[in-house]
């Protein structure tokens, strides 16, 4: 996990909650960063107050771990409530969202839009949702999109060539808005759902 680290990528633990416990300390101390999946899938009979979902919440207080606002369908009725709890603990500068599109196993069982009303009943506060939603993720890709190409570079030559390429892409980024509206019409369009 140290080379990933040394990159500035990270890993992606898509666990039950009770793992949590076994995985996180071996990825905090590689430097690495961490993004949990489907908000740490807690156990569904102890929910916020399994060990999992404790483990997770001192994890994001070690300032290297998110959490992704995703997948409510797949914890049931409790996921507004763990939602809801990672918010008021870690606050949304520790999370970000996610559709889990193409919903495997669940699909065509409920619409796109869905995962857009959970997240903003989840996440009543606008702002607190556009950092979950635009803030946290597209600095993330454009930050990682240079380490990645810098990363990868052989010789001096080659670093300066992908650090060129890694402003070009830092620029594009910089001119790109998101326009959640827009997004979610594309998606829905894309999904060939009805708005």
């Amino acid at each position: 996990f140290r080379c990933l680290a040394d990159l500035g990528w990270h890993i992606h633990p898509h666990v039950e909650g009770d793992d949590l416990p076994k995985i996180l300390p071996t990825l905090e101390a590689s430097g690495v960063k961490i993004v949990v999946d489907h908000l740490g899938r807690p156990s569904p009979k102890t929910g916020i107050n399994s060990d999992g979902f404790k483990a997770l919440l001192r994890s994001i207080d070690k300032g290297r771990t998110w959490v992704k606002v995703s997948g409510g369908y797949r914890l049931g009725p409790s996921s507004m409530d763990t939602a809801r709890e990672l918010l008021r603990v870690a606050g949304p500068d520790r999370l970000v969202w996610a559709s889990d599109c193409p919903f495997v196993g669940h699909e065509n069982q409920f619409p796109y839009q869905a995962t857009i009303d959970w997240l903003n009943e989840c996440v009543p506060d606008t702002a607190a949702r556009a950092k979950i939603f635009e803030e946290q993720l597209l600095p993330a890709i454009r930050r990682e999109a240079q380490v990645t190409v810098a990363g990868f570079a052989r010789d001096q030559t080659e670093y300066r060539d992908a650090r060129m390429k890694a402003l070009e892409a830092e620029q594009e980024y910089t001119r790109v808005r998101v326009d959640l509206t827009k997004t979610q019409a594309e998606l829905l369009y894309l999904t060939g759902e009805q708005p």
